[in-house]
Formats: structure tokens, sequence, C-alpha cells
């Protein structure tokens, strides 16, 4: 393999699959991907849709942190950013204002 994306691509899918076991809900959605911004590291994204809790939980299972972000159109992005047997490990979900205050309080 002369391309070293390969190497972490082949790291990554194994990340996942233990990401898949570990996280408890299931991931909505898995993506493996190099990015335009980041051409050499591959990174693994993952989404809750609309589900707060689980993005809570997977921090916990995860050791990462939680951080808010809002958008201007009022949506709230709620997201953690890790790494996994050394591959980056990004998760998030977006929530509307009402969600946010159903799932968070409001307080991102």
């Amino acid at each position: 393999m002369s391309d070293p994306r390969q190497i972490q691509y082949l790291a990554a899918i194994a990340a996942a699959s233990t990401l898949v076991v570990r996280l408890d809900p299931a991931p909505t959605d898995l993506d493996i991907a190099c990015r335009p911004w980041s051409p050499t590291e591959v990174t693994i994204t993952l989404n809750a849709h609309v589900d707060l809790a689980a993005i809570r939980a997977w921090a916990a299972e995860l050791g990462a942190e939680v951080t808010s972000k809002s958008h201007g159109n009022g949506n709230i992005c709620w997201s953690l950013s890790t790494t996994v047997a050394g591959i980056a490990v990004e998760a998030y979900t977006l929530l509307s204002p009402d969600e946010d205050e159903q799932q968070a309080g409001g307080a991102e």
C-alpha cells in the first residue's frame, strides 16, 4: 500500500466496528472519510438524529467532552471530538431551539 490513507482507512474500519459495539444507542449515521480540509487524515463521523442523550452517553463512554454551538438559523449543534485507536472521531446532533429546550433545558 503506497497511499498512507489506505492504512488509516483500514484502521478506521476496525475502530468503527468497535464503536458500533460500544456505543448505545447505535449511531444514526456512521461515515468514514478524508475531508477536503484534512486530506491526509481519515475521520469517523457519527450522527445521533435529534438525540442529545445519545451524544452525552457516547461522550461518557469515550471520555470526551460535549460542546455546543449555535448556528445563525437558531439551531444548536451538540458535538464531541476524540480519538479511537489513533483515528479522529467526531459525533454530533443538531437540535432546533424547541428540541434544545426539551432535551437540554435550553442550556448551551
